[in-house]
């Protein structure tokens, strides 16, 4: 998914290795296409992380920046569809704040450490996983 404002913290100490063509995408949802692997890209990254950064530097988006550089081709090779915001998107204190209604709204990641949009909106998660539960109940008999 893409973040909401990139800004180059949300890379982590993988900085050091983001270009100008590192994007800022959020790690909370990452699909590949069917046939598709990036685990080496990501393991070269993993390698290089634990080769360079110091404990001292490492922060809780070296894995959002190590997946970010390891994507970085994909994007530059035009390979990388990076979920569009209006319908993807992350929901938080910082980011899409103000949003009141799921509509038009296909999924959302609420970041953060209490989550506070999943809270929110937990009532119509529910219904839905009730609904959903009821169909496949129905449709078992």
């Amino acid at each position: 998914m893409d973040e909401f404002f990139g800004q180059p913290y949300q890379h982590g100490a993988m900085h050091k290795k983001a270009t100008s063509d590192t994007p800022f995408v959020n790690a909370g949802f990452f699909i590949q296409k069917a046939g598709h692997d990036i685990s080496s890209d990501l393991i070269k990254e993993f390698d290089w992380w634990q080769k360079n950064i110091k404990y001292s530097e490492q922060t809780h988006h070296d894995e959002q920046g190590a997946l970010a550089v390891a994507l970085t081709k994909y994007l530059v090779n035009g390979e990388l569809f990076v979920l569009p915001k209006k319908r993807y998107m992350l929901i938080s204190e910082t980011s899409n704040a103000g949003i009141e209604s799921l509509d038009n709204v296909t999924l959302f990641h609420a970041t953060y450490p209490t989550h506070p949009a999943f809270y929110k909106f937990k009532h119509i998660l529910d219904k839905i996983l009730s609904g959903q539960l009821k169909q496949n109940s129905e449709n078992a008999k």
